[in-house]
């Protein structure tokens, strides 16, 4: 399981499900990237923009790159599902409650990211 859906999560779930893997990512659509209006410093990606064709947002990387591992059979938990609490089990695996369910894994792929924050200096 990888418990976030930003840069790091999505590229976690593309390289386990290419290793065929059984991955969930759980996590939620919205981000720092996700609010990133004109994303031009990714290597390799060449998003879709009305600013010319080297440039996109940080979410047509985000919808890109969730396609790519879904395509690779990666599965993704409900937008915006979270894990309330994370257990690790007597047998080495883990248990994830989240509002709907609890979740089992051999493994947990922390990947939560960051949230912007005012120092409110003057």
């Amino acid at each position: 399981a990888i418990l976030g859906a930003g840069p790091a999560g999505l590229s976690a779930a593309i390289f386990g499900a290419r290793a065929g893997l059984t991955v969930l990512v759980m996590g939620s659509h919205s981000g720092l990237l996700a609010e990133t209006p004109r994303l031009e410093n990714f290597p390799g990606y060449y998003g879709a923009s009305s600013y010319d064709s080297m440039v996109g947002t940080g979410e047509d990387w985000l919808a890109t790159t969730r396609s790519q591992a879904r395509n690779l059979g990666a599965h993704f938990a409900l937008p915006g599902l979270m894990a309330s609490s994370l257990e690790h089990n007597q047998n080495d695996s883990f248990s994830m409650k989240t509002q709907l369910d609890t979740f089992h894994s051999k493994s947990v792929i922390v990947a939560t990211g960051a949230t912007s924050r005012r120092l409110n200096l003057a």
